[in-house]
């Protein structure tokens, strides 16, 4: 688990997520579970951080993880 998975799994603050994008973490990284910061924050109900993840630019988001 990254940085930006903890951050996205517990409703941290755009000011967070943002310094993370910039000092370069990857949003399409997976933990051991094969969920990404975007699965997380799905799953943490947090439509703010959803949205900063899926406007990454540089984040190409293909699969699923094993609950889809």
């Amino acid at each position: 688990m990254t940085p930006l998975h903890l951050a996205a799994s517990n409703k941290h603050t755009w000011r967070d997520l943002q310094a993370l994008n910039f000092k370069g973490a990857d949003v399409t990284s997976t933990g051991r579970n094969g969920c990404t910061p975007l699965h997380l924050a799905v799953k943490a109900g947090s439509l703010k951080t959803v949205k900063i993840l899926l406007n990454c630019p540089f984040a190409k988001y293909t699969g699923t993880e094993r609950f889809g």
